[in-house]
Order: structure tokens, then sequence, then C-alpha cells
């Protein structure tokens, strides 16, 4: 999750998700921006991408406890 709240507006007949850009997360931020840049700039596959970003997540983890 990019961010860690979420609000609902409601316009008429519409219910949207609107999320707060107070609560932000950078770490997953930084995640999503490696993937893109692995998929479409370097143009890894989806299975190098996942194995790369979730290495990035439990290193992470790790340093942060």
């Amino acid at each position: 999750m990019l961010f860690g709240t979420i609000g609902e507006e409601t316009l008429g007949p519409l219910h949207l998700h609107v999320p707060d850009p107070a609560s932000l997360r950078p770490d997953a931020l930084a995640l999503a921006a490696v993937a893109f840049v692995l998929l479409f700039a370097l143009h890894r596959s989806i299975a190098e991408t996942l194995a790369v970003c979730g290495g990035l997540s439990l290193l992470w983890w790790y340093t942060s406890r």
C-alpha cells in the first residue's frame, strides 16, 4: 500500500476512495519506483522484478527491526 490512510468521498452517486497524501509511505514508493524502472526502463521480466523487489523488501524489513 502506498498510502496508510484512505478516506471515502461521495460526489452524487459516486463513492470514491481517496488516499490521504500525508500518509504516503516512502518505503512503498521507493519499491514501486524500483519495479517501474526494472519493468519499463530495463525491460526485465516480471519474475526478475518480483525477485528483486521481494529481496529488497526483506532486506528493508530486517534492517528496520
